[in-house]
């Protein structure tokens, strides 16, 4: 390999990308850092290719301030798959708001067309056309539908339909429930005659749209290992965690993700089990900092897209000699247990 120390240096050589934001607060600078490490040369599961230490190191800076955090390989995929069903979602009410404009405009040309060409028709009662819809046949051929239904979709069906009523009113003695189904055909016959029938339009009952949250992501507080990341404080042992939180906020938001970073100081007590429990009441509060960041859905998703290629590309990198010490291990065991 060529020694290029003499020619080439970088201080962030592992980061993959960033994204600079001019804000009302001043600079706001994400970065991410793909920081892999494969396994020992004589690994137990070489074929695991990353080691337990490989993550997806999150930074932002802002006001000369820096806060960290880390994204484990393994939570990338399914951080890709709700961040694509967000931007489906998105995608879908964007659509769905033009539609409702257009549809809303379009109606009115049409009335005024109707009317000055006369030939208009009498406006439905929505009463009527409701009712004509709020009951339906538990039997026989128009099981599941409505009277307004049964007119609506199947050519010549009125005569068939009263004779469905004759029916229902010999019986009503004995099925009072009758009724309801009765009224209901009533009411059907009478707005098709009119004209008048048709099934109520329930687009205009979509909710507007709200500023809500949708968590793509949320970590839990953990602790940093480096150097410099313990420290006293207060008389305590604390240690410099983080949490990482990621969320879709809003539809009609130009900048709808945003990360949000949280450090602080805190005491780390280690279990004889090997774990570590995070104390968070006993966080020494004037180090917290909290820093977010926030993206179109276009940068957000090419952010996703890039973390999915770099880890690709180092198990593309690392995999060959990984399997060929699997086979060699595989060859050992065998001759062993001859």
């Amino acid at each position: 390999m060529n020694d290029h120390s003499n020619v080439y240096s970088s201080e962030y050589p592992k980061q993959i990308l960033n994204n600079i934001k001019h804000t009302k607060n001043g600079i706001s600078t994400f970065a991410i850092e793909a920081l892999f490490g494969y396994q020992d040369p004589l690994p137990e599961n070489p074929m695991s290719l990353m080691n337990g230490y490989s993550v997806y190191s999150f930074v932002l800076i802002q006001n000369n301030k820096a806060v960290a955090a880390n994204l484990r390989p393994t939570d990338l995929a399914a951080l890709a798959r709700k961040s694509e069903l967000a931007f489906d979602m998105a995608f879908r009410h964007r659509y769905f708001q033009h539609f409702r404009a257009f549809h809303t405009v379009y109606q009115v040309i049409l009335k005024i067309k109707e009317k000055i060409s006369g030939t208009g028709q009498k406006e439905p009662s929505a009463q009527d056309c409701k009712a004509a819809f709020s009951h339906t046949f538990s039997w026989g051929k128009y099981r599941g539908k409505t009277p307004g239904d049964v007119l609506l979709e199947y050519e010549n069906s009125l005569p068939e339909l009263m004779r469905t009523k004759n029916l229902l009113v010999k019986n009503v003695d004995q099925y009072p429930n009758n009724r309801k189904l009765i009224a209901a055909i009533d009411t059907a016959a009478t707005a098709f005659k009119n004209g008048t029938l048709k099934k109520e339009d329930n687009t205009a009952d979509v909710p507007e749209e709200t500023n809500r949250d949708i968590l793509l992501y949320e970590g839990i507080w953990k602790n940093k290992t480096g150097k410099n990341d313990k420290k006293e404080m207060d008389g305590l042992e604390v240690y410099r965690c983080y949490k990482l939180t990621i969320k879709y906020q809003s539809f009609m938001d130009r900048f709808p993700i945003t990360v949000i970073i949280e450090n602080c100081f805190i005491p780390v007590k280690k279990q004889e089990d090997g774990r570590q429990n995070i104390l968070t009441s006993q966080a020494v509060q004037k180090t917290y900092v909290s820093m977010k960041h926030s993206f179109t859905f276009e940068e957000w998703l090419d952010i996703i897209d890039t973390m999915k290629q770099a880890k690709q590309l180092f198990c593309n990198m690392v995999y060959p000699s990984m399997y060929k010490l699997a086979l060699q291990c595989d060859m050992d065991n065998r001759s062993k247990a001859k």
